[in-house]
Formats: C-alpha cells, structure tokens, sequence
C-alpha cells in the first residue's frame, strides 16, 4: 500500500510538471508573438518572463505542498483504519 501511495504521488506530481511545463510554453509562445507584433518591447517580454517563472515557481512549491498534504492524509487515514481492523479482530478473538 505504502508504494502504491508513492507511485501515485509520483505520478500526480509528474502530471502536474507536465501541466506547469505546457503552460510555460503557452506563456512563452503568447510572450513571443505579443514581441514580434511590437505590442511590447523587448525589456517588457524579459520582465514578464521573469514575473511569469516566478509565478509559476510559487504554484510548483504550493502544488507540491498540497500533493503532500493529501498524501500523508491519505496513509494516516489507512493507518488508522489498519488500527481500527486489528482492534476488532482483537476484539472477535478474544470473545472466543
């Protein structure tokens, strides 16, 4: 159960860079044209750039913190219902 949790944050995270690594080249691609039709100079697309991969860098940190919020949740949870089920069949042997 612990490596299936870990395969799936894994792969939850994974997903997730995928999605942030699309999306830089959404914004890489919108910053590039808006440049090339001279609506905004070349300082204004390195500005937004930056501001842009920062951005994108707090949302990696905070997704990554949820992933492994919900991750822990989720093996406290198993945790206690594995306490739960030993508990009642303590409870059902001794009753033998």
């Amino acid at each position: 159960m612990k490596e299936d949790m870990k395969n799936l944050f894994e792969k939850s995270m994974l997903f997730g860079l995928g999605v942030f690594d699309a999306s830089k080249e959404t914004v890489e691609g919108f910053v590039d044209d808006m440049l090339s039709r001279g609506k905004i100079q070349k300082q204004e697309a390195e500005n937004l750039r930056t501001e842009l991969k920062a951005k994108r860098e707090e949302e990696k940190v905070e997704m990554e913190q949820v992933f492994e919020l919900k991750v822990t949740e989720a093996l406290l949870s198993r945790l206690e219902t594995d306490s739960e089920y030993r508990a009642k069949v303590r409870a059902l042997l001794e009753k033998e």
